[in-house]
């Protein structure tokens, strides 16, 4: 039980340093709205910003 909890631990802290890679990536060399195909029209890479908070809510007054 212990390995199999050290596995799955290890297993999210690979996939959240990999998303905030690719997120450093596509910051750094994308522009706005450009997007990079990746599987024909499987999966696309498209770079959009979010001015909200979580889940596209924005900040009150705004």
């Amino acid at each position: 039980m212990k390995d199999r909890k050290l596995k799955l631990g290890l297993l999210i802290l690979i996939l959240l340093i990999a998303d905030q890679i690719l997120k450093f990536w596509i910051k750094t060399n994308l522009s706005l709205g450009e997007e990079i195909v990746i599987f024909k029209n499987w999966f696309i890479l498209h770079f959009v910003e979010n001015n909200g908070m979580a889940f596209g809510f924005e900040f009150a007054g705004k």
